[in-house]
């Protein structure tokens, strides 16, 4: 098994070398804002802020008005060391500005470890053509592209530590709950399930996979490319690869093996310092899904369940009624390659969806022969190409979706006093309160009419609390669940009907600014009186 490991692991750290380079060669200069980009609002815990590592950086390609890069500091993921805050590169299709009524799908695309999106897919990354069949099409694919920082390690999970040296761990928080709102409500998104996907590359291929099994009802479409799709006792080399990226020199892996992590000061993205992306080490080996062992006496819940839990070939029941594309190789059958132990991890992922009744999209293109002008290997050469290959594919899928509904999106105003529909303290969380307050244009105050008969800000449903049928009872704000509390039909005098209660929307006795939202008999009272935003997409 040692044996196994440090072959696994050496190859691991070869592949990363692949990925990341040594040297950098310089592009053209980059500036922080990108005359022309959309203008985006902070909002679901995200926070944008000037960053250094962005402004005239000559090793990374200049923002353009359909793509270009922001940064966000969140309270969910600490800032690597060096850094201000998490890069999110955006892409937009090239007719996004020249159609501004058309709404478009999403696909999010995950990065490997280490990696930063900030460069990752890149196609002018070190110098050469790292991406050109993804880079030639992006624009062209019909889809919003958002890369999300991913992190060097974070493997796009919730850790179950987030105590340690590495500070807040939140990851499946900050992709889910801020990002996906953040751009739903900044971009011209079909915020749906059906038009909405995720992929990934090696990390990244697993944190499509584990996201998608956690939220079945966003995702219609999930890919990993060369991802660690089993993370099964059968496959123990990988939740130990999992575990040295997190702990780093302060392993509990073998010492023998400490030096395939090739710890240290090195250049692996160019909007880092020059450092070591796995650090600071963690010291808890435990600290991501508690132990990998199946017995433990040191941390709850003293086995490991919690790796069973988040293993994608496990529950790929889950999967049901998404489009599942795996691709992988064999690294030409070298042990020594990354991709060589991958593919088996591909192959009974795709066994497992199968025997659950699925269809997967399966390609293994084993040493990379006919492949594009892949090598077979876990680097940049094959995965361009299985971009090549999905992004149509995924293209299709979606122009193929149930069409989306027309939506509404903007202020909802109520004739007393002009007031706005107004999440309280702009919280995205469930049971927060849904008040009026003065108009400021602000996301809180930004919502989605057409969806059904819902009525949406920040993801989630404009609701009546608990379900409740009293007059008097209050509003708020809930996970979208197509229950009769979240049914809003508009009457033709103004209100704002719950058919479950029987009642309208009402601000509560004319109560003005601040004032939380309830349901009350219908009447003719301007309390009751609602504008809501006109049509656009």
């Amino acid at each position: 098994m040692k044996h196994r490991l440090a072959a696994a692991l050496a190859a691991f750290v070869t592949a990363l070398a692949t990925v990341t380079g040594t040297f950098l060669t310089a592009t053209t200069a980059h500036a922080d804002t990108s005359a022309g980009a959309p203008v985006l609002a902070d909002g679901f815990g995200l926070t944008q802020v000037s960053d250094p590592s962005l402004v005239d950086n000559p090793y990374i390609p200049a923002d353009t008005p359909t793509d270009f890069r922001i940064t966000v500091d969140s309270a969910q993921v600490a800032n690597a060391p060096g850094t201000v805050g998490h890069h999110i590169r955006i892409v937009l299709p090239s007719d996004y500005y020249s159609n501004p009524g058309k709404r478009y799908p999403v696909l999010y695309l995950l990065n490997g470890s280490p990696g930063d999106p900030c460069d990752y897919f890149d196609a002018s990354f070190y110098g050469q053509s790292n991406m050109p069949k993804f880079d030639g099409i992006k624009n062209s694919s019909g889809m919003i592209i958002v890369m999300p920082d991913g992190g060097a390690r974070s493997w796009y999970t919730n850790w179950l530590m987030q105590n340690t040296e590495a500070g807040a761990q939140n990851w499946e928080n900050f992709e889910i709950d801020q990002v996906v709102p953040f751009i739903d409500a900044n971009l011209r998104t079909v915020a749906d399930r059906a038009h909405r996907g995720i992929a990934g590359i090696s990390m990244g291929g697993f944190g499509a996979l584990h996201l998608a099994q956690l939220h079945p009802d966003m995702f219609s479409q999930v890919a990993s490319l060369s991802g660690e799709d089993d993370l099964s006792r059968n496959e123990m080399i990988f939740r130990e690869v999992m575990v040295a990226s997190m702990t780093n020199q302060d392993t509990q892996v073998p010492a023998a093996l400490i030096d395939l992590l090739a710890p240290g000061q090195r250049a692996w993205s160019a909007c880092h310092p020059v450092s070591d992306p796995y650090a600071p080490s963690v010291s808890n080996t435990d600290a991501m899904y508690g132990t990998p062992y199946p017995f433990s006496v040191v941390t709850p819940p003293f086995n490991d369940s919690l790796w069973t839990a988040a293993d994608p070939t496990e529950n790929a029941s889950a999967f049901s009624g998404m489009n599942v594309s795996l691709y992988v190789g064999n690294g030409k059958s070298l042990p020594d390659n990354d991709e060589f132990w991958l593919e088996s991890e591909s192959q009974h992922f795709d066994a497992a969806l199968v025997n659950a009744g699925q269809h997967p999209y399966f390609v293994d293109f084993g040493g990379g022969a006919g492949w594009g002008s892949c090598d077979g290997g876990h680097d940049h050469t094959c995965w361009d190409q299985d971009l090549f290959d999905l992004l149509p594919r995924m293209q299709a899928a979606f122009a193929g979706a149930p069409a989306a509904p027309v939506t509404s999106v903007g202020q909802v105003t109520v004739a007393n006093q002009g007031l706005c529909l107004d999440v309280r303290n702009g919280a995205f969380l469930d049971n927060m309160p849904v008040q009026v307050y003065g108009c400021n244009g602000t996301v809180p105050q930004s919502w989605t009419v057409g969806y059904g008969n819902t009525v949406r800000a920040m993801g989630k449903c404009l609701d009546v609390s608990g379900g409740g049928i009293a007059d008097g009872t209050g509003v708020d704000l809930y996970a979208c669940n197509g229950t009769g509390a979240q049914n809003w039909v508009p009457q033709a005098d103004g209100t704002l009907l719950n058919p479950q209660s029987g009642r309208c929307l009402s601000d509560a006795n004319w109560g003005g600014a601040g004032t939380q939202t309830v349901i009350w008999d219908c009447g003719s009272g301007t309390d009751q009186q609602w504008t809501l935003p006109k049509a656009t997409a």
